[in-house]
Formats: C-alpha cells, sequence, structure tokens
C-alpha cells in the first residue's frame, strides 16, 4: 500500500504555514507476517493512511522503528515541517528522544537513521500514547501484517466513512430519485451512464450510483417494450452438408400467391437438391397435406416450345433446328404484348431453367453441369452458333457419342471438387455468421418478451411498441424452438423460434 493520492499537491503545505502536523505510527508482527501503519493528519483533520507490507524477517520493535521511519518520510514528501509524533511503544518513543540508549543491534541502525532525519524539521516531538488511542495506526498494521502480497502489487488504502442511517434508507432514496429522473415529469428513459451523470450534475452522489442506474433502465417495463429490435442471431450458425447428388431434398409450399394464375393456380410446391442444387416445381391448386407429388422424381429436361427432331437438347443437329428456334422465339416476342400477370403459370419452367444454368456460388459450377456432367446448350446458342456447337456439329454420331461418354467418365471428379467448394463456402459463411451471432439460452419459466408482428396494423401507428408481453416460456427446445404461455397459463399453438424474443427483466 502507499500514499499517492490524485489531490496530493492539494494537501501539500507552505513552509510558512504555522499549523502542526501529527503522525501515529505502530507495528506487527505475528505468525502471517509483518506489518507496519501510519496515519498523517494534516492542520484541517483531513488523514492520510500508509501501510506496508515487511518482506523480511525482524521484531516487533523493528517493525515499530519500519513505521516511524516510513510515516518521517511521508511527511517530508507533503511538506510537514512542523510534525508531532505518537507511538503506542514507549522503548520506541524514549530512545528517539535520547531517554534511553538502544543497546540491541539490531536496532542501533534504526535509531541513528531517525537522527539524520529529525534535522530536517522545523519542529518534531516524540510522545508516548496508549494504544487505545492508536486504534487506526494498529489496524493498518495487523492488515497489512495478514495479507498476501506478489511482489509488485499496489494495493490503494480503503475509504472509510461514517453513516448515520441504515442502509435500506439510503437505498429507498437513492431508488425515489433513480425513478423521478429516469420516468418522471422530467425523465427522458435515458440509458444507465447518461442517466448517472444527470443524477451527479443534481448534485447527487452515492457509490454504486452507476450500477444502479444501470439496473434500475434494465428492469424499466417501458424502456424494454420500445427498445429496438434485436436483429442478431441468437444462436450459432449448425451448417448441413449432403453427401452425393440426390441424397437429400428440401421441400417448401410457396403461396397463396396472389393473384391467382389463369388456370387457377395459387400454390406452388418446390422441392431442392442440397448437393447439386436442382430445383424442381409444380403447380397446385389446393395444399393438403394427405396429396402427394412426386416432385423428387421429376425428368430432368431442358424445358422449351419447340419438338427437337433427331436431336437432343445439348445437340441441335441441323440448320432446320436453328431456324425453327429463331421463328418461335420471334413468335414469343410478339406475344410479349398481351401477356398478362396471371399468367406467371407459364413462366415458371424457363425461370427454373435459367436457375439450373447459371452458376451457384454454393457449389461453385452449374446445377445442370453436376447433373449431366455437361454444360446445357442454351437456346441463344442454337440462334448465333457458339464454338462449342459449330465443333459438335461436324462430329459423327459415334465420335460425338464417344465424346459425351468420357464426359460421363468425369463427372464424379467434378461432384467431389464441387463437394470440397462447398465445404469451404459453408465455414466462410459458418465465420461471418457466428461474428454477429449473440447467444440467448431459454429455460422453462422464463419471462420473454416477443417482437411484434409489424405486418398487423395497430391503431398506435408510429408509437406502437416493438415488443409484446411478457410471456413465459413453458418448453425450449435444443434447435432454438420455444413454446410460449401468457401470464394466466394458456400455452400458443404453435412454437416460434427463439430469434424472435428476448429476455424480460424484473
Amino acid at each position: 500500500m502507499d500514499s499517492e493520492f490524485p489531490d496530493e499537491d492539494v494537501m501539500t503545505v507552505d513552509e510558512d504555514n504555522h499549523g502542526r502536523w501529527k503522525l501515529y505510527f505502530d507495528g506487527a508482527a505475528n505468525a502471517v507476517g509483518s506489518g507496519i501503519g501510519a496515519v498523517l493528519v494534516s492542520p484541517k483533520g483531513q488523514q492520510t493512511p500508509i501501510a506496508v507490507k515487511l518482506g523480511f524477517d525482524c521484531t516487533n520493535n523493528m517493525t515499530e522503528y519500519e513505521a516511524c521511519i516510513v510515516g518521517l518520510q511521508a511527511a517530508l514528501e507533503f511538506g510537514a515541517y512542523e510534525l508531532e509524533v505518537f507511538g503506542d511503544s514507549l522503548l520506541i518513543v524514549s530512545q528517539t528522544n535520547g531517554e534511553w540508549q538502544a543497546r540491541d543491534p539490531k536496532l542501533i541502525p534504526y535509531q541513528r537513521y531517525i537522527s539524520r532525519l529529525v534535522p530536517k524539521f522545523k519542529y518534531v516531538t516524540f510522545t508516548y500514547t496508549p494504544r487505545a488511542h492508536n486504534h487506526f495506526a494498529d489496524a493498518l498494521a495487523t492488515l497489512a501484517s495478514l495479507i498476501k502480497l506478489v511482489e509488485g502489487d499496489d494495493v490503494r488504502p480503503l475509504r472509510i466513512e461514517t453513516r448515520d442511517i441504515p442502509r435500506h434508507t439510503m437505498q429507498k432514496k437513492a431508488n425515489r430519485l433513480i425513478q423521478e429522473m429516469h420516468a418522471g415529469l422530467m425523465g427522458a428513459h435515458a440509458n444507465g451512464p447518461f442517466l448517472a451523470r444527470k443524477i451527479m450534475r443534481a448534485g447527487y452522489y452515492w457509490l454504486t450510483m452507476e450500477r444502479d442506474c444501470i439496473r434500475h433502465v434494465q428492469t424499466c417495463h417501458k424502456c424494454q417494450m420500445y427498445q429496438n429490435s434485436k436483429n442478431a442471431p441468437p444462436q450459432y450458425l449448425h451448417t448441413m452438408a449432403s453427401p452425393w447428388p440426390f441424397s437429400a431434398w428440401g421441400m417448401d409450399v410457396i403461396g397463396a400467391i396472389t393473384p391467382k394464375a389463369s388456370n387457377g393456380h395459387e400454390f406452388i410446391l418446390v422441392a431442392i437438391d442440397y448437393f447439386t442444387k436442382w430445383v424442381g416445381g409444380v403447380f397446385l391448386q389446393e395444399c393438403h397435406s394427405s396429396r402427394g407429388h412426386p416432385v423428387c422424381e421429376e425428368q430432368h429436361y431442358l424445358p422449351s416450345r419447340f419438338q427437337h427432331h433427331n436431336s437432343a437438347p445439348y445437340r441441335p443437329k441441323d440448320e432446320r433446328s436453328r431456324r425453327s428456334c429463331q421463328q418461335k422465339r420471334e413468335e414469343d416476342s410478339e406475344q410479349d404484348d398481351w401477356r398478362h400477370y396471371k399468367d406467371w403459370h407459364e413462366h415458371l419452367p424457363y425461370a427454373l431453367c435459367a436457375y439450373r444454368t447459371s452458376v451457384r456460388t454454393s457449389v461453385g459450377a452449374t446445377p445442370y453441369s453436376l447433373v449431366y456432367g455437361m454444360e446445357a446448350v442454351l437456346p441463344v446458342e442454337v440462334e448465333i452458333p457458339s464454338l462449342r456447337i459449330l465443333s459438335q456439329t461436324q462430329l459423327e454420331e459415334a465420335e460425338w457419342a464417344q465424346a459425351r461418354y468420357e464426359q460421363l467418365n468425369f463427372i464424379d471428379e467434378k461432384r467431389l471438387a464441387a463437394l470440397c467448394h462447398g465445404q469451404l463456402y459453408q465455414r466462410r459463411i459458418e465465420r461471418a455468421y457466428n461474428k454477429k451471432a449473440r447467444p440467448r439460452t431459454f429455460q422453462p419459466g422464463d419471462l420473454v418478451l416477443k417482437k411484434r408482428n409489424m405486418a398487423l396494423s395497430d391503431p398506435r401507428g408510429k408509437f406502437a411498441p416493438s415488443y409484446e408481453g411478457p410471456y413465459v416460456v413453458k418448453k425450449a427446445f435444443s434447435g432454438g424452438a420455444i413454446i410460449l404461455a401468457d401470464m394466466d397459463g394458456e400455452e400458443f399453438r404453435s412454437p416460434i423460434n427463439s430469434d424472435s424474443v428476448i429476455k424480460y427483466h424484473v
């Protein structure tokens, strides 16, 4: 411990100051260790405690001398040149005054050192005082001897104050003050640190003021209801990979779509393969769980409105096919003028075709190439022959079949490359996602607020709260889904995701 304080320059006195300082010192040596304590009292009554842990073996008289020397040195640093010294060791006081002579070889060096410090003071006296009048220095010495400190540690002295009223009475007044400043007539529902500074500017202060303000703001009902929506994910991302093409599918229903299609369809059942990203879809007029649709068994083809004679979608054979394709596209262009927005069902096959022939970032290839082992021939390549088309039209049927067979032999290599690419892509996405995640766990019985559905109209308009509740968590699942109940115990019919709720503090 040391006596350094931010305002030590303020406590420094000039030589012309006729006030006398007082120094109380004491030492303690026991089985645990040794320590010294000193209290320097200014003429205005301000006390400066000093405590030192001694790291060497010494007797009780040696600790008394150490305490006296440390106190005298501190007095010189503070500019206290007129000093009255008090100690509860009659031996040390008598030897310092010259009444007794030191005979112990361990104490003689201490007495000589003090004799060199005394001439530096304009006035100094050493007086014996009973232990009952030296209790502060005695407590500091005992504390320093009992604690264990590592070399280099610096522990500031404790601040001791007197209190005339019970703590609970002070806490009630503090809570009343915080409530009025936060949500009273002039309250602005400010955050905790801002509220603490506002109270301090008003002239109030207590040691736990900022912590009390933060706790009050955290439990404020209106602050919780009207706070900004938290969009940070409540859990870390858990990626899922498919080992091979068409081994894992994801299915979903889109709809109801408004307006309905001209043929009465208003739902789309969509399925996607997790490995190749191949997408299939069918139209539905109604959506029932008991009705099955073989989307996953859909024949993979390149949708087009023209027929191929003696050729394949990926190898047009003659010039007549190219002219037929160009003519059909011209007719479709003329029909675009009268197409209506209710004919969206006619564009779905082309949208699926565009998706299948586009490179997917997650696998680094097109779904068509991962399924068939080669890239599809686009309709524009038939109208304006590309280099690939021109080179393949010169091949005989057997040569083309042989080249196609070689492509199929390398399809597994393409899929392995796509698998490695997908795993690296998932790791990048997982790292970026987890940086924003703020894990929140919920247990049955927790009070939570549920994010309000902004799609529903509210008569309060812009002044509507961001959350609603509080609700009670009835069940919590490992995947992040929870089941809520209102304060009366009535459970919700369906579970909700944990990203749409936050904890409610009371």
